[in-house]
């Protein structure tokens, strides 16, 4: 069955965006035709029965017909608004809490410095309050539209203590660490979670952002069934990789987005090529379910775990500024690359 599924898409990625949204479409409705026919067949069925009791002429069996159907859509209706509403109500909130909690994190730092009240313990422990509350929103709205719970984690560049390097990456000997994780963990996964540093090239959700291969033209990482996208590399000569043992008791999908910013846009920097990228880490988003990440959710979803690896690299841009500042004693410094560490991981 999962080399059917897997055969069929990769078919279906051949047939032009159109045409597949056409073949969607006549699909869904000849469903639903198919579903009200059904239904009717048997509600005409129960109706007659009751009016041929009841000796009512053929007008007075539709006239109930009709009513019963409006009465049902009425129903399906206002169900479905009441939905909407709820998750729009839950992740509008949450939203609004996450740039709200932003807004205070960024001068809550800014005024403790003023004030010369901050410290190496209490930066960390902002930051990694912040990022973890960030996490948990963003677990909270896929799980929203998709019905599926969500884990969540930080992966910064380098290792624990290490300055981050703004030369290109070393795709052979670069590694990735876990920096934060969201607050959900079960206790068994909790248990297994191992933070140390492990290769880029060992692990396929990073390496293919970081060096893709021609067959997986993305600058991102989103799969909706891994195990039938490792029958699908098996294909093209490659092979899934990831140095989590037992990986797929944890998740069996993933999405992952670079946290980065364009080199053209950091002063300290002498690149100039606009489409190259500093990638201080990746943003990853998990689910144990088949069904969440689908294809035809992947543009949106993957805008939305960009929106927050876009804030989380300017959170993790000031936090290790001013870890340097705290690190400095306050000292007056001339402006230079700002020290890329990671001062209180322990703390997260």
């Amino acid at each position: 069955m999962r080399k059917r599924r897997m055969i069929f898409k990769e078919y279906w990625d051949k047939i032009p965006k159109w045409l597949q949204e056409c073949i969607d479409f006549l699909s869904s409705l000849a469903s639903v035709i198919g579903v009200v026919y059904v239904a009717a067949k048997a509600i005409l069925k129960i109706l007659t029965s009751i009016f041929q009791r009841l000796n009512l002429s053929l007008p007075w069996i539709m006239c109930g017909i009709l009513l019963v159907i409006v009465m049902l859509m009425r129903f399906k209706l206002k169900q479905y608004k009441t939905n909407s509403w709820v998750r729009l109500d839950s992740i509008s909130k949450g939203y609004y809490k996450f740039l709200h909690d932003y807004r205070n994190f960024y001068f809550e730092i800014l005024l403790n410095y003023k004030m010369k009240n901050l410290n190496q313990k209490y930066l960390t422990e902002l930051t990694c309050n912040f990022l973890r509350n960030m996490l948990d929103e963003m677990c909270a709205i896929y799980a929203a539209y998709s019905g599926s719970k969500m884990n969540a984690c930080i992966k910064l560049i380098g290792k624990e203590n290490e300055d981050v390097n703004f030369d290109k990456i070393d795709k052979d000997n670069a590694t990735v660490y876990t920096f934060l994780r969201s607050s959900n963990l079960t206790k068994k996964r909790e248990d297994a979670s191992n933070n140390k540093a492990v290769l880029i090239k060992e692990n396929t959700d990073f390496s293919f952002i970081i060096d893709p291969p021609l067959f997986y033209n993305k600058q991102y990482f989103y799969e909706q069934d891994i195990q039938l996208f490792d029958e699908y590399l098996h294909k093209q000569g490659e092979k899934y990789h990831n140095t989590t043992p037992n990986y797929d008791e944890y998740y069996k999908a993933a999405l992952v987005v670079p946290i980065r910013i364009a080199y053209r846009r950091l002063y300290f920097t002498q690149q100039k090529d606009k489409w190259d990228y500093h990638i201080v880490g990746f943003l990853c988003v998990d689910t144990l379910s088949t069904q969440a990440f689908i294809p035809e959710f992947e543009e949106q979803f993957i805008e939305i775990a960009k929106s927050f690896a876009s804030i989380t690299y300017i959170v993790m841009n000031k936090y290790m500024f001013y870890l340097t500042k705290c690190r400095n004693g306050y000292k007056k410094r001339t402006i230079q690359s700002p020290d890329y560490r990671n001062g209180g991981k322990t703390i997260c």
